[in-house]
């Protein structure tokens, strides 16, 4: 007995119901006339892809051109805030000060808001002087400049409304040298120290904006004899000579006057 077959035209499969009309065993190429080698056909796809070219093309020039220009604006953004801050003053700290010694703020990096202005056609400036100090490397103390030169701050109740020039004295590394050693007596006991000759970098700042102004040659501290008093750093037995205030002045006279 021969299996039954499905009539032609009959779904074999009850579970799929099939709509519409019978799908053909074979899938047949759609009949798309060529048109030959000069065809309109032909001609109308050559058309469509180079269009589609320029539009990519259109697209990519557009982005890279709208990209540069956002690229230079941020750039040219960049350039004038960084020019902007070369051309700040320096001074980060400004603090008004009620003590000729709270100037000592502008060796530090800062400024006096109540300073005199400075007006560097005119001369004399109106100087003080610190130095960075060798037993408590974090302070400054006061430095003593010509009495009664033009560039003189006077008393210290005068400086405080006067001074429109800091003048700021660092030991320049590698210039300490022993000249000698000094006996010094401290509670009845007998303390040997080295005695250290050395140079200060000199720097000159504007008190009002802390910006600097210049710079003097270096200033020698000579250990020549020793001193009756001195602060000494016990770590090392050390004594370290001043800046030489004849050579101080002589500098300070050449930039002030």
């Amino acid at each position: 007995m021969e299996p039954s077959q499905a009539p032609q035209g009959e779904n074999p499969n009850p579970n799929i119901n099939a709509v519409g009309p019978e799908a053909p065993s074979q899938p047949v190429a759609p009949n798309i006339p060529t048109g030959g080698s000069g065809g309109p056909n032909k001609k109308l796809l050559y058309g469509l892809i180079a269009g589609a070219a320029l539009i990519i093309i259109a697209a990519v020039l557009i982005f890279t051109l709208v990209g540069k220009k956002d690229n230079n604006t941020n750039s040219n953004a960049d350039d004038k805030q960084g020019a902007s801050k070369q051309e700040s003053p320096v001074a980060n700290d400004a603090i008004t000060a009620s003590t000729i010694s709270e100037y000592k703020i502008i060796c530090q990096g800062g400024s006096v808001k109540n300073a005199a202005a400075l007006d560097t056609s005119k001369k004399p400036y109106i100087v003080y002087a610190f130095e960075k100090s060798r037993v408590n490397q974090d302070s400054w103390t006061s430095v003593s400049v010509g009495y009664n030169e033009p560039y003189d701050p006077g008393l210290s109740a005068q400086a405080l409304k006067t001074v429109n020039v800091v003048a700021c004295l660092e030991p320049v590394a590698g210039t300490d040298k022993v000249a000698k050693t000094c006996d010094f007596k401290q509670d009845d006991k007998t303390i040997t120290a080295d005695y250290i000759s050395s140079q200060y970098s000199l720097t000159y700042y504007e008190a009002q904006t802390g910006k600097k102004l210049g710079t003097g040659d270096n200033v020698p501290a000579p250990a020549t004899s020793c001193p009756y008093f001195a602060a000494i750093r016990t770590d090392e037995n050390k004594v370290y000579a001043d800046p030489d205030t004849s050579s101080l002045n002589a500098e300070i006279s050449k930039f002030a006057v």
